[in-house]
């Protein structure tokens, strides 16, 4: 039942547009109305009725004229099924013969319309349509058909149609029956343009092209001195040929023809003789809808065709349920759609503004550096001044100086406010923090507390009054060099190094709470989809439940019922030809098939919608996020490593050359200021060298873990213990400390500068580790600094958000592909469910769903 309701319902919805196209006319009317009525069950059936002024055809049979078919002749049978309409499924070996085929595997499976002449296929447009809905019966007769043969030469024939169902299944029925004796013609317009030429009229005119008045020599003259339908002779080039011309009028658009016999005989009794057994040739004029036929427009007292009249509440509560389900959908994808991408958009942006942290952390950690090289050019600009050589000039030290002086003013007036919006961390941590600094007056020091912001101040002030005087009067500048050196190596450097850690620490929290509000915002991904399938289980239900019902009242209607039914619905569908209307087997038999679930499969798509959105959040969360954090964080860590080993240089540097000079007892650290806060120069000089090497550890252990990771590190570890003179651009590499990597090298400078002050404790040598001692530190310094600039910068990658943008382009793929036909297909889907079971429904009140 459910297989021959919806062809029914398929051919239906073809006459609708044949209806709309060409109008109700009377007969046309009756086949359409009596089938909705009588058949379908549908109201708007008997509306068309009663406005045709037509009585109800309940027990009208297919007419079934027995006109000759000619079964031996050219046969060819057509498939109507909607799908393939116009195949051709079937020709005999006349029919062949008749068209000169000789590939017939590749005749069968083409389409009739190849078949016809310009400009009939264009008159022909949906004759096939037209004749399985709009005819008063199952056959037709036609002359003056044209059809191609396999050079496209025109062949005339009359031929007989005819309609049949095979199962359902309608075919279309032709039989032709050449026009004899000869086919010998030219189809054209009025105008003389030509369509179709016969292959023996090809041969008489060999260069026929065009248009037949420049084709054939003085044809013009012929045509206009005789009348159509009229037989006259043809004499020209040495060809004698009897001709007639006639117009064909056919939906509208007129067609000459002209027909050509060959006269091979002078003498009149021959002639009059052979103009008489032609007379049957040619054929006289038929005018097919010469008289207009009078079509009368039906307004519809119904809704629109497409629509579906149920008297049943149940069924329209089902319909506004799916019709519910089908905005859900639409509405929702496009919710989620806009909700990803904000959440995507604004995660980009943050994540965009964040990718200068590690920028930030290095320019924070360079005030570290720099203080603790301005400490170690005013040691070596003091240590010029009382004699001592060191390893550069005087000149060199105070362009470092003042240089160093310049750059942290600049780096002060950068960060006096440090304000990381998208963290919300906006803080004056210079400004904030105390300390105790002493000043030198009258050769003693007296303590001051100030922020570290104004120490920083006079730091650079100091700095560059010094890298500003005459090192020949040194003696002038004393009270900023005893600042400088009283003040740099003790609380200063204490002060700035814990709140540059207070700063990452701060950072480092701050970033926490983002991705923890950034995971919570991806929640919101989830709600379009828990709304969708929340509201998807209440409508299929609901759907179902009825369908359920509807289903179970028709299996309870009364045998007779589904059998008349059933019989009208055969009456109308099987049909053959060579037999008369059979029914099936079964036909009186009611077999009880029971209910299938059909919103299963749009359900699961919904379902498949659900899982991408919560693979998405998981991925998102898990991993996209999680590497952006960890990404985020290996970044600050890394260029707090590389802030702490630069600033280690210098300080480095200074407590050594101070721990040299004390063994040696010259003048140095101790002896210049003497302070509670420092033990002695050597326990600094082993504090430094510990710090370092723990320093240098840790940072080698995280460029492991971080390539253990994939995070692409190769590099940075080539520079740390490879070739490291392929990476640095560093003069007289080669044979230097860092030949065989930065770490070996800097462990090698750290066994350098205890065994220089050995040297000096033990043999009281202190020359060569003043000097050489200041050489490799700076050259680890510079090391350090290309270090920190191979390290991996990934966050620019990471924030591309790869994994948000596949869920965008396949939750629009998904949409387009799947879903926005699966939202219409849950009504539409419905009503043809509906549609079909109304039409084994009962008009019998007794019968009606209730």
């Amino acid at each position: 039942m459910r297989n021959i309701g919806e062809k029914i319902l398929k051919y239906k919805e073809i006459a609708g547009i044949i209806k709309k196209k060409f109008g109700m006319e009377k007969d046309f009317s009756k086949i359409y109305g009596s089938m909705l009525k009588d058949i379908l069950n549908i109201s708007e059936g008997a509306s068309i009725l009663k406005i045709s002024n037509l009585s109800s055809n309940t027990e009208m049979r297919l007419n079934r004229e027995m006109t000759y078919f000619d079964k031996s002749g050219p046969v060819m049978i057509v498939s109507g099924c909607y799908d393939n309409i116009g195949t051709i499924v079937y020709a005999n070996t006349s029919l062949f013969q008749l068209l000169s085929i000789s590939e017939t595997s590749k005749f069968i499976g083409t389409n009739f319309t190849e078949l016809i002449p310009p400009p009939f296929d264009v008159i022909h447009d949906n004759v096939l349509l037209r004749f399985l809905f709009y005819r008063n019966s199952t056959e037709l007769m036609r002359e003056h058909l044209f059809l191609l043969d396999s050079q496209n030469n025109c062949v005339e024939v009359v031929m007989h149609f005819r309609i049949a169902f095979h199962k359902s299944y309608p075919f279309f029925i032709a039989s032709f029956k050449p026009m004899l004796p000869a086919k010998n013609l030219i189809l054209c317009s009025p105008e003389g343009v030509i369509y179709s030429v016969s292959i023996k009229v090809r041969m008489w005119f060999p260069d026929l092209n065009g248009n037949i008045y420049t084709s054939i020599p003085n044809l013009d003259k012929y045509l206009l001195e005789n009348d159509f339908d009229h037989i006259f002779d043809y004499k020209e080039t040495g060809k004698e040929l009897i001709m007639k011309k006639s117009l064909l009028t056919i939906d509208g658009c007129t067609l000459m023809i002209i027909y050509f016999i060959e006269n091979t005989k002078n003498n009149s009794e021959s002639l009059k003789s052979k103009k008489l057994r032609i007379e049957g040739y040619f054929t006289t004029i038929i005018e097919e809808n010469a008289t207009e036929t009078r079509k009368k427009t039906i307004e519809l007292e119904s809704d629109e065709d497409d629509s579906i009249t149920y008297e049943n509440s149940q069924i329209s509560d089902a319909l506004k349920f799916a019709r519910f389900l089908n905005y859900s959908v639409k509405g929702i994808f496009f919710m989620q759609f806009i909700i990803v991408l904000t959440i995507f958009l604004i995660t980009y942006k943050l994540v965009g503004n964040l990718t200068s942290l590690s920028s930030l952390i290095l320019d924070v950690g360079f005030m570290r550096f720099l203080s603790c090289l301005i400490l170690s050019n005013t040691q070596s600009l003091e240590l010029i001044s009382q004699g001592i050589q060191v390893a550069n000039t005087a000149s060199f030290y105070k362009e470092s100086l003042f240089n160093s002086s310049q750059e942290l003013s600049k780096l002060l007036s950068s960060y006096k406010t440090i304000d990381i919006s998208v963290l919300g961390l906006e803080k004056s941590y210079f400004d904030n923090t105390n300390l105790d600094i002493f000043k030198y007056y009258n050769n003693d020091f007296k303590s001051y507390q100030v922020n570290l912001y104004d120490a920083i101040e006079t730091v650079v002030k100091y700095s560059e009054i010094v890298a500003n005087s005459d090192i020949n009067n040194f003696d002038k500048v004393k009270l900023e060099r005893m600042f400088l050196l009283r003040n740099l190596p003790t609380d200063y450097l204490r002060t700035l190094n814990s709140t540059t850690m207070q700063f990452i620490n701060d950072l480092d929290s701050a970033l926490d709470f983002m991705f923890e509000s950034m995971n919570t915002a991806e929640v919101f991904c989830l709600f379009p989809s828990c709304i969708l399938i929340g509201i998807s289980i209440i409508c299929f239900l609901r759907i179902e439940w009825i369908s359920k019902k509807i289903w179970n009242n028709l299996m309870n209607c009364q045998p007779e019922v589904l059998i008349s039914s059933r019989n009208k619905l055969t009456e109308r569908l099987y049909y053959i030809h060579e037999h008369e209307l059979f029914s099936e087997k079964t036909t009186n038999k009611v077999v009880k098939v029971p209910y299938r679930i059909s919103s299963l499969k749009n359900f699961i798509k919904i379902i498949f919608f659900v899982i991408f959105t919560i693979g998405y959040y998981v991925a998102i969360v898990n991993v996209s996020h999680s590497i952006m954090q960890t990404t985020l964080k290996n970044e600050i860590k890394n260029a707090n490593f590389g802030g702490m080993r630069r600033m280690l240089a210098p300080l480095t540097l200074f407590w050594t050359r101070d721990a040299i000079l004390n063994e040696v007892n010259l003048p140095n650290y101790m002896v210049i200021m003497p302070t509670y806060d420092i033990s002695s120069s050597s326990n600094e000089m082993m504090m430094r060298i510990s710090q370092y090497k723990e320093i240098e550890k840790l940072s080698i252990n995280f460029s492991i873990e971080m390539n253990q990771n994939n995070d692409r590190v190769d590099e940075y570890q080539n520079l740390m213990f490879g070739d490291a003179c392929k990476i640095l651009n560093i003069e007289k590499c080669s044979p230097s400390l860092v030949s065989k990597g930065i770490d070996s090298g800097l462990k090698l400078y750290l066994r350098e500068l205890e065994y220089y002050y050995s040297l000096a404790k033990n043999k009281m040598e202190y020359k060569e580790g003043i000097i050489e001692s200041e050489i490799y530190s700076i050259f680890i310094e510079k090391s350090f600094v290309i270090s920190m600039s191979l390290f991996p910068d990934i966050t620019s990658e990471i924030s591309q958000q790869l994994i948000a943008i596949i869920y965008i382009l396949i939750l629009v793929v998904y949409y387009f592909m799947v879903m926005k036909k699966t939202a219409k297909d849950i009504v539409s889907n419905l009503e043809k469910h509906v549609q079909v079971l109304t039409v084994f429904q009962s008009n019998e009140k007794q019968h009606r769903f209730k």
